[in-house]
């Protein structure tokens, strides 16, 4: 798989990093950083000729798996079944001799004769698991993983775009964010900048294809067959003559000449040397947050044990060992003391259940691909830096009692005098100290005030990402989830 195959290099550069470069200074790693290491990475430009060519392929088939998904050819099972007397539809003179010889399905003897209490019935059942519906569920299955994958690698490229046309002076953003961008992307617009126009509209063809046939998959002749592999595709009277099946057969034989290609989602993988990218990430994400070193400290990258503070904010980061696995330990200090276990995952199968969490008040987990229960932190995402600050202001506002220091921007805030409810008038952030009402305990909630604009139809961007991940909880398409209940208050 060529995807793997280069997502394993970029994740060992970062352990020939940690080798070549252990015991540099916390303020020199910057500087490695930017002229060592990619911190953010795009695979090769897509072809484009490629995609439009599976495109072509796919909508001059998608009539004919319109009709089989509507009207699919069907095989009947004939059975015969005792069934109780009011179930049955169907008695021939079989079901009478049956019934003579077996009193055992007898209710009832009287003058007029037997009534029986159960029939033998002939039952008729459709058949949607027939080889040539196999190899159309197989097909389906292969059209949308091309889909998922070449629509995921176009809309980085749109999105990528669209963090260089933002306004630079709005406050919206941390005073930083514009020079990370420009370090994460050295070659971005040199080299991708001028296929925006292209990769939108084929964008455009995969989604809506996508749509089209996504709304179909309730049917029973993919339902049925969703989860059967066949071996071998063989040629069969139907796929052969029927019009429509043919077009099937033609499509997986495309598909299948184009396997040395993965047109699935990407896979799970297991790499040790993420480890070292969510550590060597979380330390260039610190510099780029407000902290900075009390005293010149060397890192020792597989023992680390590292002091920071902005402002009136400290946070000491140690590498923890959890069981068999590698994690890091964040405590942050102002008024009180807060922890969190970010522990970085990167093999197949679901997230650990922790027994030991290393004394921290809150395990977050790091994922490079999409996990229920998982930050998502990879690569290949360029949020990724933006999704650990905000677990730094999360850390940073949950070991807080008063704010006349803003985390964000380490502005002076101002408090409501109605409420407790804190505001930053330099970045506008906001902090406001609330109580659930069904479990009657206090939490915090951070927002800032000019909510951006509504997520655009058929535009991909999570709700944290609208809310430039200023919050510390999590956010739905309309509103937060407070952390106690999980419900919309």
């Amino acid at each position: 798989m060529p995807d793997l195959d280069t997502l394993n290099e970029w994740y060992s550069s970062f352990a020939a990093f940690v080798k070549k470069y252990d015991g540099v200074y916390f303020s020199e790693l910057d500087y490695f950083c930017t002229r060592n290491l990619n911190l953010y990475a795009l695979y090769e430009k897509p072809d484009f000729d490629e995609i439009a060519l599976v495109v072509q392929k796919v909508q001059a088939s998608f009539p004919s798996i319109s009709r089989i998904f509507g009207k699919p050819i069907i095989h009947l099972i004939e059975r015969e079944e005792i069934l109780p007397v009011e179930s049955v539809r169907y008695i021939n003179t079989k079901s009478i001799d049956h019934v003579a010889s077996h009193s055992e399905l007898w209710a009832d003897v009287n003058e007029e004769g037997i009534k029986p209490r159960k029939l033998l019935s002939r039952t008729y059942q459709d058949n949607y698991s027939i080889y040539e519906n196999v190899v159309f569920a197989n097909t389906i299955d292969l059209i949308l993983g091309y889909i998922r994958a070449k629509a995921k690698i176009l809309n980085d490229l749109i999105i990528t775009q669209k963090l260089h046309n933002v306004n630079i002076l709005d406050r919206n953003n941390h005073l930083d964010y514009y020079i990370v961008l420009g370090k994460l992307h050295t070659s971005y617009i040199r080299n991708y900048g001028r296929y925006m126009d292209d990769a939108a509209a084929l964008k455009e063809s995969l989604v809506g294809l996508y749509q089209k046939i996504s709304g179909r998959l309730y049917k029973k002749v993919y339902r049925c067959n969703k989860d059967k592999k066949i071996a071998k595709l063989y040629k069969t009277n139907i796929l052969s003559m029927d019009k429509d099946y043919k077009k099937i057969y033609s499509l997986y034989r495309f598909f299948e000449s184009r396997k040395k290609e993965d047109f699935s989602t990407l896979a799970p993988f297991d790499n040790d040397d993420y480890f070292w990218f969510s550590e060597i990430l979380l330390l260039f994400s610190l510099q780029h947050f407000g902290f900075s070193e009390e005293e010149r400290q060397a890192l020792c990258f597989d023992a680390l044990d590292l002091s920071v503070s902005a402002d009136r904010y400290k946070l000491r980061i140690k590498k923890a060992d959890v069981g068999d696995s590698r994690a890091l330990l964040l405590t942050f200090h102002n008024q009180i003391d807060y922890s969190i276990l970010l522990y970085p995952v990167c093999r197949s199968g679901p997230l650990p259940k922790l027994e030991d969490k290393a004394g921290a008040d809150e395990v977050v987990f790091l994922s490079p691909i999409p996990s229920d229960g998982a930050r998502l932190v990879g690569i290949t995402e360029l949020d990724s830096f933006r999704r650990l600050q905000q677990i730094l202001l999360k850390g940073m506002i949950l070991s807080s009692e008063k704010f006349d220091v803003c985390p964000f921007c380490l502005g002076k805030m101002k408090k409501n005098k109605d409420r407790e409810r804190y505001v930053c008038p330099s970045c506008n952030q906001v902090i406001e100290k609330l109580v659930c009402p069904e479990k009657n305990l206090p939490y915090f909630n951070s927002y800032f005030i000019r909510t951006p604009e509504a997520k655009k139809s058929g535009e991909i961007v999570e709700p944290d990402a609208r809310m430039n991940f200023r919050n510390i909880n999590r956010l739905t398409a309309s509103a937060y989830l407070c952390p106690h209940c999980k419900k919309i208050h």
